[in-house]
């Protein structure tokens, strides 16, 4: 399917959507979760007392007060003429501040895509390459509320130009126009176009396969012809020649071929022509182009307009745009070659445009630098621009040039109140932007990363053996300072007020797949060296979406695939940058087993005991360092001096062999980890062997090394022997089994923890670092717990028991069988995460398998083990209190109980002093379904702010 085709189905499906919501009675312009737009037939009023506001169209207020209705601005007014604070409202006091109208950039990049391969594609429409599910915070964080979005810049009709809001959650109501003027290009990216091949399907002698035809136009003298055909072809047919949507007559697919219908518009004045023309012939020609056809034309980038201000001004097109040419805090480049014939990006082409009469609107150069907007515009102030016309052409005039001037640009009675909080003049260099709204909601806010941060509510559940009515949390940093009834707010602290609101610590989601999702990918299997805090997608918004039901804390790793199933990473779910999204990197280590009967354990014991290997190398290493800090002799000093006279034989076999099968008949991954003992003579170790996602393992046993004939035997689907010729990091041989022989090649990939043909760092016996091995090691140092799946009570019992005699830490996960029998879990139980379904039915009867644990003391986690489904996390455990488990165990089993599973508790699970600033305020009772989320704070940051929702 082409791009246009895709793109109109988009449309169309928006368009359906909409209707579809009118249909059922539901407003367009849903409700943030800031507040904002009210739902039908209530009113939310807003009343923003602030220190100076600039209405946008030149005019200053001074302690000024605006009145926002529904996200709506009605009214505005300082002195005697400021509008009553009608009753109810909530008040926005930013007096001290500077409020102007959010900006509108008026150029972009957000939309932008591949090119169409024809030269000629106006019914491209950028909105469609938009995706509003991405956060713009960069834009925000600049003041930027509104976006011209451009379909492409390198063709000679590249498609329909669309403004929209940048943010919301309502997506149709984000979009100011779809269609806000038709691009064409007058230089050199018109004469882009690639040839075009289209094979005929059937060649003949009187079809012929034709070579690629090159598109027209192919020179810049050709320009002005081509456009005015086009034109002229347009208007032929919307006057009833060739019908009002007849395609242009090329010769390509008909699927390729395009509506005249944006150019009859065009040619009507009923749509804004915007013309990229940098060069003095480049302008001449769009300049020329109007007239003849009396179009509506918006200029873009004309850098050389000083060349004909006089005919600019004469003709008083509607606009020019310019991006202004300055990338902040990099390289600019340009100059580099002084032959090369582009035309010079003069600063002070939008003083020169509005002296001729123009209507000027900016933009950044880039993108990247939106943070920067207000900044960078000030620029053209010191390139001629007055103050206020800098100010109207990034507010007022940039509406008007994009043709959205009916909502946004000022901060007017009708007008959309999207608007930013400054912390001092707009164009000084010491300004920033605190705080953005749209449509009368907070879309954006600086945090200070050293603000105090005051959180009043009705009663605090610490969940640390303290519940404090008239409750306040102080926190500062992102770590929690104080908690406790009453307590003074210090000066200088931003307070949040959330009356009758009760507060708890942060939800922690025990196993989830949130940030893992991509696209056309799905969730990856868990594996053990995979470290899954790295491969994490921060702009998930699924996060976003965990946050806003009261997550805090997810604990994420792939799906289950094998007896070792990966690393587990425990994340935040509202994070300003990587490093604070991880909390924990590596938080545990999964595992499924679910066998029963005789040396059942075994493949998850000789999985530890690989770990234990592992860690026993990098004992020894850090033993022998700590030797030579203090001087001391090692064990390789003392054999130095008993063999001064006889080099030390290198030693052939210990360490770890790829297993290659020659000509198997099935798919067999084998690895042998093998160990020469002191004798020089007797061989150990470990076969581990991997088919699909089953892993199996098991010793050597009689294993000898005479000459470089290694004999040894092991028990893997039936008792086998080996007999191979070892060479230099390399063996072959065979594997004598019950169902015959198989020969075998070997490759030692790495020896006593060293690569194979590699020396040790810095010669010292370093051991190299294995990755499917790090995790192993942190188990048996006991840093991290392992969460072993298994079902059957026979497989729980001999995991809780292999467990409890290694001494190393473990929580179950699944568990069936202990939900209905928790006495299988011994009399010192393990924790338990149970999965989603808490309250079962079975045989008419109910089963709360949360209830049944609880009762039987053990600590319980409740993971959903999905993705999108990971914020429906407190609506299960709700479920459980439904049926009769104690709210207090309730909330302990999403809070402190994951956090002493998983070794977190020195940072979440309970509201103590020196805790990560973590957590949650609702309208009443967590597990009451008509409690809603009005608050929540991770690190210390306000992230979900529903206050306004909640009354």
């Amino acid at each position: 399917m082409s791009r246009r085709r895709q793109a109109l189905a988009q449309r169309l499906t928006l368009a359906t959507s909409a209707l579809l919501a009118l249909a059922a009675g539901a407003p367009l312009h849903a409700a943030s979760p800031q507040g904002g737009a009210a739902p039908q037939g209530e009113v939310s009023t807003t009343v923003v007392r602030c220190g100076a506001l600039y209405v946008g169209d030149g005019t200053v207020l001074e302690d000024a007060t605006m009145v926002v209705q529904n996200g709506r601005v009605l009214a505005v007014g300082a002195g005697a003429g400021a509008p009553a604070v009608p009753s109810g409202a909530r008040i926005v006091d930013v007096t001290g501040k500077t409020v102007m109208p959010g900006l509108v950039a008026a150029d972009s990049d957000l939309a932008a895509g591949a090119d169409e391969r024809y030269g000629v594609t106006p019914d491209v429409v950028a909105v469609d390459g938009f995706d509003f599910a991405k956060r713009r915070l960069r834009w925000l964080e600049g003041g930027v509320t509104t976006a011209y979005l451009s379909p492409g810049r390198a063709r000679l009709v590249s498609g329909q130009g669309s403004v929209v809001k940048l943010a919301g959650e309502d997506m149709m109501g984000r979009v100011l126009a779809d269609s806000a003027c038709l691009r064409i290009a007058m230089g050199g990216a018109a004469l882009r176009a690639p040839a075009v091949f289209e094979p005929t399907a059937a060649p003949t002698s009187d079809d012929p396969l034709l070579p690629a035809r090159q598109q027209a136009p192919t020179a810049r003298i050709s320009l002005l012809t081509e456009l005015r055909e086009l034109f002229e072809t347009a208007v032929r047919s919307d006057r009833g020649s060739n019908g009002p949507l007849a395609a242009f007559s090329g010769t390509g697919a008909a699927e390729d071929r395009y509506s005249l219908e944006p150019l009859q518009r065009a040619a009507r004045g009923d749509l804004r022509v915007r013309v990229a023309a940098a060069r003095a012939g480049d302008l001449r020609r769009a300049l020329r182009l109007a007239a003849d056809l009396q179009l509506a034309m918006v200029l873009e980038d004309p850098w050389e307009l000083h060349r004909l201000a006089d005919a600019v001004r004469r003709q008083q097109a509607l606009g020019a745009v310019f991006r202004l040419p300055v990338r902040v805090g990099g390289r600019n480049p340009g100059g580099e070659d002084r032959a090369q014939d582009e035309p010079e990006r003069h600063l002070d082409a939008p003083a020169v445009a509005a002296r001729a009469g123009l209507r000027v609107a900016l933009a950044t150069s880039r993108d990247q630098d939106a943070a920067d907007f207000l900044w960078i515009a000030a620029l053209a102030i010191r390139h001629g621009l007055t103050p206020t016309q800098a100010m109207r052409s990034v507010t007022a005039d940039a509406a008007a040039v994009l043709g959205v001037a009916d909502r946004v640009g000022t901060l007017t009675p009708g007008k959309d109140a999207d608007f930013a909080v400054l912390s001092g003049e707009p164009f000084a260099v010491g300004t920033l932007v605190e705080q953005t709204w749209v449509e009368g909601t907070l879309a954006w806010e600086r945090q200070a990363s050293s603000s105090l941060l005051a959180v009043r509510c009705d009663r605090i559940e610490t969940v640390a053996g303290q519940t404090f009515g008239n409750g306040v949390l102080l926190a500062a940093d992102g770590k929690i300072k104080a908690v406790g009834e009453g307590l003074a707010v210090p000066y200088g602290a931003r307070v949040v007020d959330v009356p009758g609101g009760v507060m708890v610590p942060g939800f922690v989601n025990a196993y989830c797949h949130v940030g893992l999702s991509g696209d056309g990918t799905g969730i990856p299997k868990g594996a053990a060296d995979q470290r899954v805090g790295r491969v994490v997608d921060p702009s998930d918004p699924l996060l976003a979406r965990a946050a806003q039901a009261g997550l805090t804390t997810v604990l994420v790793s792939g799906t289950d695939s094998s007896l070792v199933s990966g690393r587990v990473a425990a994340l935040k779910t509202a994070a300003p940058d990587r490093d604070s999204l991880v909390l924990r990197e590596t938080a545990a280590l999964r595992f499924v087993h679910d066998a029963v009967g005789a040396d059942a354990i075994k493949p998850l014991a000789d999985a530890v005991a690989r770990g234990r290997r592992y860690l026993k190398k990098w004992q020894d290493y850090e033993a022998k360092l700590a030797k030579k800090a203090k001087g001391e002799a090692t064990d390789e000093d003392d054999e130095d001096e008993d063999e001064t006279s006889t080099p030390k034989k290198a030693d052939p076999i210990t360490g770890t062999w790829k297993v290659e099968l020659v000509d198997a008949p099935f798919p067999l991954q084998i690895t042998l980890e093998l160990e020469l003992g002191e004798d020089g003579s007797t061989v150990t170790g470990t076969v581990v062997a991997r088919f699909g996602s089953r892993e199996m393992s098991t010793d050597v046993q009689d294993g000898k090394l005479e000459g470089d004939t290694l004999t040894a035997s092991f028990t893997l689907m039936g008792p086998t022997e080996v007999t191979a010729t070892v060479g230099e990091d390399s063996m072959s041989g065979s594997l004598q089994s019950p169902q015959g022989d198989q020969e075998f090649r070997a490759t030692r990939t790495a020896k006593d923890g060293a690569a194979a043909g590699d020396d040790d760092e810095d010669g010292d016996g370093k051991p190299k670092v294995d990755e499917s091995l790090e995790p192993l090691r942190a188990l048996v140092e006991k840093k991290i717990p392992a969460v072993v799946r298994v079902d059957r009570a026979p497989a729980i019992r001999s995991v809780v028991e292999w467990f409890a005699e290694q001494e190393l830490p473990l929580v179950l996960t699944g568990a069936r069988d202990a939900t209905r029998d928790p006495a299988v879990l011994g009399e010192q139980p393990p924790g338990v995460v149970l999965d989603p379904d808490v309250v079962q039915r079975e045989d008419g009867a109910m089963l709360n398998a949360a209830a049944n644990l609880t009762d039987h003391g053990v600590a319980l986690a409740l993971g959903t083990g999905d993705t999108a489904g990971a914020r429906h996390l407190p609506l299960h455990m709700a479920l459980a209190v439904r049926y009769g488990l104690d709210p207090t165990e309730a909330l302990e089993a999403l809070t402190l109980h994951p956090a002493r599973l998983f070794q977190l508790d020195d940072r979440i699970g309970s509201l103590e002093r020196g805790k990560d600033a973590d957590f949650v305020v609702f309208s009443g009772s967590p597990f009451e379904l008509t409690s809603r989320v009005l608050l929540v704070v991770v690190g210390g940051r306000v992230v979900v702010d529903q206050r306004e929702q909640g009354r």
